[in-house]
């Protein structure tokens, strides 16, 4: 061991170096004590699942290579190989960050919105859709897909971190997962319920949030009286979708997503076509948008689609500055690759036509009253 990343009641995460090869390493570090936090386990039984579910995985290039696994009296370490890079909270935070620099200096704001710029979320998001179905291929659910268990390589891979709450689908499992991408089913104390897709498909609505707006998808209470979710999330699309293309492209499949009801998430395949028309190196070799210029592919909506846009005051904080000062900063992601300083500003990258961002906010309406 070379250094500690965290300490608890549990264990811990550590650094460290293979003596024989010089190679570093990543060790999680478990004690004979209740996983508290997650369940009534041991906290060294989370870990040897954890190290069975790498173990299946290993060798697909979808998490860190488990290297051992070693009992010495009451504790018990993982440990895994050392994969450079960072979380994608942290990714996003440092794309803002080198726009605030340069906005600073006098500059202008990279695209004109918070959002990652289209030409590099693109292969991220098509990255990530890849990344569960794989995950789902092999029968597993992760049940926190969030911003800190996701590592974005130096070459721009993705891996997955953290894997001590994924299950098999269909194993009755409890409430967990992340603040603003945890599931509505799953949200509340004491909730338990079988391990579904759909938790995962929900999550990943959240992270191309994310890539679309530099926030978490987090919404504060809205009182007296409560609109749908997927209406307020077109409102704040529709805002970043004004300066930004990344927002313009995502926001069909963030809002099929992120619906409330399960059953009526989009599929991974409907995710794909929804974006795949505008990937950069399309079927035409160009950054290609639909014939009318909307932001909405044909069918990508279920009914008839109310024109206009959601209109209303802009909420603070919404269209402006960056969320995510230092990233999200999952501590084990973090042991694998150390940030390093902020990456220069995004390009600027507007669509090659002007669409009309009310058809967001229709869209949204449209979802809210399924």
């Amino acid at each position: 061991m070379t250094a500690a990343v965290r300490h608890s009641a549990e264990g811990g995460v550590f650094l460290g170096r293979d003596t024989a090869t010089g190679a570093e390493v990543v060790i999680k570090h478990a004690r004979a004590h209740p996983d508290a936090g997650r369940s009534a386990a041991d906290a060294r039984t989370s870990l040897r699942r954890e190290a069975e579910l790498l173990r299946r995985l290993d060798g697909e290039g979808l998490t860190p290579r488990p290297l051992g696994l070693i009992e010495q009296y009451d504790s018990l370490f993982l440990v895994l190989e050392r994969v450079p890079g960072r979380t994608l909270g942290s990714w996003v935070a440092a794309r803002q960050w080198g726009t605030v620099r340069q906005l600073g200096a006098g500059g202008q704001w990279g695209n004109g919105g918070p959002d990652a710029a289209w030409e590099e979320a693109a292969p991220l998001a098509s990255g990530l859709v890849g990344l569960v179905e794989r995950v789902h291929a092999r029968g597993l659910v992760l049940r926190d897909l969030s911003p800190d268990t996701v590592l974005v390589t130096p070459d721009g891979g993705l891996r997955l971190v953290d894997l001590e709450l994924a299950v098999p689908a269909g194993t009755v499992a409890g409430s967990v997962g992340t603040p603003g991408y945890r599931a509505p089913e799953h949200t509340g104390p004491h909730r338990v319920g079988r391990a579904l897709f759909s938790t995962d498909l929900y999550a990943l609505g959240g992270l191309f949030f994310l890539l679309a707006t530099g926030h978490d998808p987090l919404l504060a209470d809205d009182l007296p009286h409560a609109r749908p979710v997927a209406e307020r999330l077109g409102r704040w699309l529709s805002l970043a979708a004004r300066d930004g293309g990344t927002a313009l492209r995502l926001a069909p499949a963030i809002l099929g997503l992120r619906a409330e009801r399960a059953d009526h998430r989009w599929s991974l395949d409907r995710v794909r076509a929804s974006f795949a028309w505008s990937v950069p190196g399309g079927p035409s070799g160009t950054d290609q948008a639909n014939d009318a210029g909307s932001p909405v592919p044909a069918g990508a909506v279920d009914g008839p689609v109310p024109a206009g846009a959601v209109d209303g005051p802009v909420p603070t904080g919404v269209a402006g500055g960056p969320a995510r000062a230092g990233g999200s900063g999952g501590l084990l992601a973090v042991a694998h690759g150390v940030d390093g300083p902020a990456v220069a500003a995004r390009k600027a990258n507007g669509p090659a036509q002007a669409p009309d961002v009310g058809d967001i906010g229709a869209l949204a309406t449209a979802e809210a009253s399924r």
